[in-house]
C-alpha cells in the first residue's frame, strides 16, 4: 500500500454503488482523500484538495498483522 494522497476527479453524472459510495465518504471523512467534479479542475482548486489529505501513516495490514499477532499468537509460532 502506498499510503499516499490521492484526489479523484470525477464527472458531473456518474453513479457509484452504494458500497462504492460508502467506502468514498468514509475515505474522504477521515481526510485520506479528495474528489474533485471535473468542471472545477484547476491548479487553485487542486491544490487546496491536496493540502485538505492526510495520508495513511501506517500500513494497515501491518496494523492487522500486528492485532492478529497479539490476540493469536499461536498462528505466528515457529515449531
Amino acid at each position: 500500500m502506498a499510503r499516499l494522497p490521492v484526489v479523484g476527479v470525477a464527472p458531473g453524472a456518474h453513479r457509484f454503488t452504494d458500497d462504492e459510495q460508502d467506502y468514498r465518504d468514509f475515505m474522504i471523512a477521515n481526510g485520506w482523500c479528495r474528489v474533485l467534479p471535473i468542471v472545477e479542475l484547476t491548479l487553485g482548486a487542486f491544490a487546496r484538495a491536496l493540502s485538505e489529505i492526510e495520508p495513511l501513516r501506517d500500513n494497515p495490514l501491518d496494523a492487522l498483522a500486528a492485532k492478529l499477532k497479539e490476540r493469536l499468537p499461536q498462528l505466528f509460532s515457529t515449531g
